[in-house]
């Protein structure tokens, strides 16, 4: 401490006497002065020649005064003040003993002043010192020589410092220091009260309980309750945590620490930002509120108020919150999230992103389960929104609502799917067309994502719970939410190639079920439908109930639309029944290609093959070398084959007695020469994936017709509104 901060401390401290020894001058001025009364001495000797007159008292000397006996072996009274040496005690109301070697007693002021070896007892409190002053009136001690108090379990060290015998206030001051079993305090200013054990302190402190340390410029501790409170420059420190604020409240009974402004915290495995934290030791859960900020163990989260469970790992959020873990990122108004099992729950404005799996998601309210894969996405304006990687580009997708889950499977591994039959190459016995003769663009293989080639269901997709519980039958059949699909069954109605299944075979399928006026966008496909599902078992999209497909200017429509994805990369797409695809560069005359079934291959993403099965026709407008329309082929016959090169049609195959014309472009009727089912769905097109975000802009709402009665003649045909 330097000499300015001694000084001040002195100055304090004269100024508490003085006004002790004011209120002393009061107490006498009244003409209350008492007499001090020796009671007994061995001997007694006065000299009368003085004056004031002047009594020794010599051996086991008691004198009274102002309430309090006093004893010595000698003493000398000159008027009304008491000098006594050896074995000096004052006794007051049997509850105060001072002790020491040499007294000097002022009656008019009730003043003692004790040297040597003087030792102050007042019940559980004790203070040992080498000079003391005690003012009988006020009930206050001092000193100004180092000094000790004892204090039930606790010792208390300074330079100077003062004591109250009757409310038992204290006050200490330079190189102050507490020593106690479970405490130890430093400090230059300490006032302490010994009853309650409260203390407060006006300058740097440090203390040090059960292993922590606090500290502060500034604050308030209770010895007994191990509560306080720290101010100005607060810090706190155990062997495994440390923190800083404004302001740090301390409970080491309860193990609880509160930082309020500017607050952080940062121990081995985590790190703490906020305006306020509370941390409570003992449950290891941590409280942030006001622009909070959390570091752990593989996680980070970011908001308004959160709270975060050490043990169980689990966090929820209240205002505008992010969180990360691992490969996991969520963003949402309200979010409650369990580590250890990946679930939760995320209210408004949700953005959720698994970096591991290429996967986003926005929406209102998503519902989540990391164990089980489970996740249930809904909007209540507009429709949430998936995106994943396809092709090394992105597929997003919207739907009234997105779901996710997994369920075990026997008998199979993934990827082990027959081949469809339509994708035996029929014998070639027809000649081919000149590719010369007008070639037409083709699907960019780009738009296409997979499908499982395992279902022919026609129903609309029925509601179950979203709570999914793989059902381990060991049968051949998996449970898809509700869709039954049979291990056995083909794509087409063709004769299916029967499977033999290791029953010793078990995997774990992931869906994916997106349900009501599916939308999907990619870069260079766009597509619509009622109904879409998804599994990594044999990495096939399925598009049911009127879907349509874009790509360029060429459209795709079916009763059901599968793509296949080899390697994250478009493989297959087949369209079962009804198939249609139309296509123009000027949207005035349009290619047009019919069937039962579409079956495209891909090779590096790019369509190699399409065949074409069943009723196959076609309608196509021939050009120049200067793109100039020369003519029309119209080509029915059982079954065709597109080539492709370079994205355009290398060479095209008919089979089965193909019956074909040329019609001319002048005098033709190319409305009448439309194939049956041509419908232009072009105005149902997402033209960017922000659409897919729009609901003004995906106003066009796929629905299908409730399931007819079997009784009678009429069928279970979609309509479009």
């Amino acid at each position: 401490m330097n000499a300015v901060q001694t000084l001040i401390k002195k100055v304090v401290l004269i100024c508490y006497l003085a006004m002790t020894l004011v209120v002393a001058g009061a107490q006498t001025e009244g003409g209350n002065k008492e007499q001090i009364i020796v009671e007994n001495a061995d001997q007694a000797v006065v000299e009368t020649d003085k004056d004031p007159q002047i009594t020794r008292y010599l051996g086991n000397v008691r004198a009274y005064h102002n309430g309090a006996f006093i004893f010595c072996d000698n003493a000398i009274l000159t008027g009304n003040n008491l000098y006594a040496v050896g074995n000096v005690s004052i006794i007051e109301h049997d509850t105060i003993q001072i002790y020491s070697d040499t007294l000097l007693y002022q009656g008019d002021s009730s003043v003692a002043y004790l040297i040597k070896e003087v030792v102050l007892v007042n019940g559980k409190d004790t203070i040992y010192a080498p000079e003391l002053r005690y003012n009988l009136n006020t009930k206050v001690s001092d000193y100004s020589r180092r000094a000790l108090m004892r204090n039930a379990s606790n010792e208390l060290k300074s330079q100077y410092g003062f004591y109250n015998t009757a409310t038992k206030d204290a006050g200490f001051f330079e190189k102050v220091s507490i020593v106690g079993d479970s405490l130890n305090l430093i400090t230059d200013t300490l006032y302490y009260n010994t009853e309650t054990t409260q203390s407060y302190w006006t300058a740097p402190t440090l203390i040090e309980e059960k292993g922590n340390r606090m500290f502060s410029n500034s604050g308030r501790y209770n010895l007994d309750e191990e509560y306080g409170y720290f101010v100005g420059n607060a810090q706190y420190e155990s062997d495994t945590a440390t923190a800083i604020a404004d302001t740090i409240y301390y409970s080491g009974a309860t193990n609880l620490i509160e930082l309020k402004g500017k607050a952080n915290y940062r121990s081995l495995t985590d790190t703490a930002s906020a305006e306020y934290i509370k941390y409570n030791r003992a449950d290891e859960l941590i409280e942030l509120e006001g622009n909070a900020s959390y570091t752990g163990d593989g996680n980070r989260a970011k908001g308004e108020k959160l709270i975060y469970n050490k043990k169980t790992e689990s966090f929820k959020f209240t205002g505008r919150s992010e969180l990360e873990d691992g490969s996991i990122f969520i963003k949402a108004e309200n979010l409650d999230y369990q580590k250890d099992t990946k679930e939760g729950l995320a209210i408004g404005q949700v953005e959720y992103r698994d970096t591991a799996e290429k996967i986003s998601i926005w929406a209102d309210t998503l519902a989540y389960n990391g164990e089980t894969n489970f996740m249930r996405a809904t909007s209540a304006v507009g429709k949430p929104v998936m995106a994943t990687e396809v092709d090394d580009d992105t597929l997003f997708i919207s739907a009234r609502v997105l779901r996710t889950f997994q369920e075990v499977i026997y008998g199979r591994k993934k990827n082990n799917v027959v081949d469809d039959s339509t994708t035996v190459i029929f014998p070639d016995t027809t000649s081919a067309i000149d590719p010369e003769q007008g070639l037409i663009d083709t699907i960019s293989q780009d738009s296409l994502a997979s499908v499982p080639d395992t279902t022919k269901s026609y129903k609309p997709i029925p509601d179950v719970p979203d709570t999914i519980s793989p059902t381990n039958t060991g049968m051949d059949t998996v449970s898809l939410d509700g869709l039954i699909i049979n291990s056995d069954s083909s794509l087409v109605e063709e004769p299916s190639v029967p499977i033999f299944i290791d029953s010793s075979l078990v995997d774990t399928v992931q869906y994916l079920i997106a349900e009501e006026d599916v939308v999907l966008y990619k870069s260079d496909m766009q597509a619509r439908c009622d109904s879409l599902y998804f599994n990594d078992f044999d990495s096939t999209f399925v598009l049911l109930y009127l879907p349509v497909m874009w790509s360029d200017t060429s459209q795709i429509t079916g009763d059901t639309i599968r793509i296949k994805l080899v390697d994250e990369k478009v493989d297959q797409l087949i369209v079962n029944d009804n198939a249609f695809m139309t296509n123009s560069p000027d949207f005035k005359f349009f290619n047009q290609v019919k069937g039962k079934i579409f079956v495209a291959d891909f090779e590096e993403s790019e369509m190699k093959t399409m065949k074409v099965n069943g009723n196959a026709q076609i309608v196509y407008y021939m050009l120049d070398d200067e793109d100039g329309y020369i003519g029309a082929n119209t080509t029915d016959c059982s079954f065709m084959t597109f080539y492709f090169q370079e994205k355009k049609i290398s060479d095209i195959r008919f089979y089965n007695g193909p019956q074909s014309k040329i019609l001319p472009m002048m005098g033709t009727d190319h409305e009448s020469i439309k194939l049956k089912g041509f419908n232009l769905r072009f105005e149902e097109r997402p033209l960017s994936k922000e659409d897919l975000f729009d609901p003004e802009k995906m106003k066009k709402v796929i629905t299908v017709k409730p399931v007819v009665d079997e009784s009678t003649d009429e069928t279970d045909v979609p309509e479009q509104d």
